[in-house]
């Protein structure tokens, strides 16, 4: 056994002293010295070649681009503005030059309101003369909507009345009232949901036409550009702001001159139209109707 170890130990130094012979070569050293240099030469190539590509693209840069900005031809006259200019913004609403408005609602949305047409109310008081002159058969109970964006920012509405308790209750359509203690009209008023955000910039313009047998006899207005108002559903999903207009004033009626031979109610049954405008408002002039609702009572008074 030790002959055979002897054997394998000599036979591997002799494998190991004819590969070092083989590396210390001078054949073998000059080959590994020209393959250095043939792979050396072959990068200078390379890298000579890049240079020169990049010096022609930077050369035709400073040609082309020049040329680019010289030739471009400026804009002449005024720059007109990308939209509308702003006019101001008051909380969530902003009010443009040309009439439109936008709401940024508290979901984050972003309601554009068309510019009123020129048959738009303005938010003022209407005369007596123009509520006596009213046509109420062609008044629809319910909501008229300025526009379609409009309707996006309003909820229920709900028209109401003040009973003897001073407490407010709720109308439906036609409802027949009592009169009050003075044997005069319950007054009326009205409460809106609407878009959070928008709560602090509605305002109401409401219109009372008392009418016997269709004809007018008695109308009354009022403004309310700060009604009271409070959060509902607060924190949830259906979170709304509910907007209470105050009533208005029954004893402030004037009568209608084709009617003044029936300012006595006594033993007459009467209808009462209430016709409530809401308006999105910026406390500062500006405004644009987004929707009147319309509805109707009756009272009959004793003898």
């Amino acid at each position: 056994m030790s002959r055979m170890l002897d054997g394998l130990g000599d036979a591997a130094r002799a494998a190991g002293d004819s590969a070092a012979d083989t590396l210390t070569a001078t054949v073998t050293i000059d080959a590994l010295e020209s393959r250095v240099r043939r792979g050396v030469r072959r990068r200078r190539q390379r890298l000579g070649a890049l240079a020169a590509v990049a010096l022609v693209v930077v050369g035709a840069g400073a040609v082309v681009a020049p040329r680019l900005l010289t030739d471009a031809p400026l804009p002449s006259g005024p720059i007109e503005p990308a939209g509308p200019e702003l006019v101001r913004s008051d909380g969530a609403l902003t009010v443009y030059a040309d009439g439109t408005m936008s709401v940024l609602t508290d979901s984050g949305r972003i309601v554009d309101l068309p510019a009123p047409g020129p048959d738009a109310p303005p938010y003022v008081a209407p005369t007596s003369e123009t509520l006596c002159a009213v046509d109420t058969a062609a008044l629809e109970p319910g909501w008229v909507y300025a526009s379609g964006e409009a309707q996006q920012l309003l909820g229920h509405g709900r028209p109401q009345y003040i009973d003897d308790a001073y407490s407010r209750q709720t109308l439906v359509q036609g409802q027949q009232l009592a009169p009050d203690r003075s044997n005069g009209f319950q007054p009326l008023a009205f409460e809106l949901e609407a878009e959070p955000a928008l709560a602090s910039n509605i305002a109401f313009r409401a219109a009372t036409v008392a009418t016997w047998e269709g004809l007018a006899v008695g109308v009354l207005s009022q403004l309310d550009a700060g009604p009271a108002t409070w959060t509902a559903g607060e924190g949830t999903a259906q979170e709304t702001a509910v907007i209470q207009m105050r009533a208005l004033a029954e004893h402030s009626y004037s009568h209608c001159a084709d009617a003044a031979h029936l300012t006595d109610k006594h033993g007459q049954y009467l209808q009462r139209y209430l016709i409530v405008d809401v308006f999105a408002i910026d406390h500062s002039g500006s405004s644009t109707l987004l929707a009147t609702h319309t509805s109707w009572t009756g009272t009959e008074f004793a003898q």
